[in-house]
């Protein structure tokens, strides 16, 4: 298997569950206007485990993967991935605390009603979506 086809062979298999969490993220309330979750969250985890499966020494240098008879690489790609969720996870954290400090991180209870595009632009960017109604904002 050269460079190429390993490359589409491994990002190919990381679509497939960040195709089904853009589904799944769509047909719940959960906030996540970008699908940051399902296409970077996801979609990196998956690549980032397939790396120890499909890594060839005689491409990267460095090591093989599981298919090349180094299961081992696994298992560090599987550390890797959840040291660099838990980093993440504790400096965002962190970060957010910081800045909560100097202004908020929420919006109000009434800019939440009518929308922000509404209360914070004074325009609708989704006229036929859900939302707020066209003409809610005042413009004061």
């Amino acid at each position: 298997m050269n460079q190429a086809d390993t490359a589409w062979m491994l990002s190919g298999l990381a679509a497939i569950p960040s195709y089904f969490g853009l589904l799944w993220r769509a047909s719940t309330s959960f906030d996540d206007s970008l699908d940051v979750v399902a296409a970077h969250g996801l979609g990196g985890t998956v690549g980032a485990l397939l790396t120890g499966v499909f890594a060839q020494k005689a491409l990267n240098g460095v090591a093989d993967g599981a298919l090349f008879g180094n299961p081992r690489q696994f298992l560090i790609q599987g550390a890797a991935v959840v040291s660099e969720i838990v980093y993440s996870g504790a400096i965002s954290f962190v970060l957010l605390k910081v800045v909560s400090l100097v202004v908020p991180l929420r919006a109000g209870r009434d800019d939440e009603g009518v929308g922000m595009d509404v209360s914070q632009h004074g325009e609708e960017a989704y006229v036929h979506a859900e939302g707020a109604p066209v003409g809610v904002w005042d413009g004061a």
